[in-house]
């Protein structure tokens, strides 16, 4: 079941408020909006508005939230393991330490959302939109990110070892102190990445070996990165 696997290994925190989705959605509709340390694992609201909603340190691990507003929510250290978000609006959420591992975030929108510190990890963040999204020191292990757009995305410090960013926008992104480990970045737009990078590193753009041979004072890791056809 999938419940087992979600539980599995890991703490679940009995002192959470259980809330199930008609008692969710009726106490939204009457103009509830905070739902801190809620218990809503495995919840299924689909097609439905929640903007500005308070799920900050709620537990949503498994939940389906399909094509949900959530934009302007406040999801602050908030459990979203394994959670589907597909097409669901983000725009101007706070999700500071959220933990997104695993979660299905196929053009999911995150323009503008804080996900500083936010746990990221094989989470699949296809044709997703990042723009001016704050993922500094964002956790992006194995994340799939292919052609994903990280338009003005802050990308400092955040570790993009073993993800996939083919065909990703990363124009103007800030990938200071980044670390692309054995990342692939084929057919990524990066011509914007000087914007990022000392200004002696950007006649190295147009040649991704000088490129790598110069970028490594900037980027924390980029060894094994995959540069080609970029």
């Amino acid at each position: 079941m999938l419940s087992d696997v979600l539980y599995a290994g890991e703490r679940f925190d009995v002192s959470l408020t259980l809330i199930n989705a008609s008692d969710l959605y009726n106490a939204y509709q009457d103009g509830q909006r905070n739902f801190l340390r809620s218990n809503l694992r495995l919840i299924s609201l689909q097609e439905i508005c929640l903007k500005s909603i308070n799920f900050s340190q709620s537990d949503l691990t498994g939940a389906i939230l399909t094509q949900v507003d959530l934009r302007h929510g406040i999801l602050i250290e908030t459990q979203l393991i394994a959670v589907d978000l597909w097409r669901s609006q983000l725009n101007h959420a706070l999700l500071t330490q959220a933990n997104l591992s695993r979660a299905r975030l196929i053009r999911t929108n995150f323009s503008h959302a804080d996900l500083h510190q936010a746990m990221l990890t094989q989470a699949d963040l296809r044709l997703a939109c990042l723009q001016n999204a704050d993922l500094s020191h964002a956790n992006l292990i194995g994340a799939d990110l292919r052609y994903a757009d990280l338009r003005g995305a802050n990308l400092a410090g955040a570790d993009l070892s073993h993800a996939d960013l083919t065909g990703a926008c990363l124009a103007n992104a800030d990938l200071y102190q980044a670390k692309l480990t054995k990342t692939i970045v084929t057919l990524a737009e990066l011509p914007s990445l000087s914007s990022s990078l000392p200004s002696s590193l950007s006649s190295s753009l147009s040649n991704p070996l000088a490129f790598l041979s110069t970028v490594s004072d900037t980027l924390s890791s980029c060894h094994g990165a995959d540069f080609s056809s970029v």
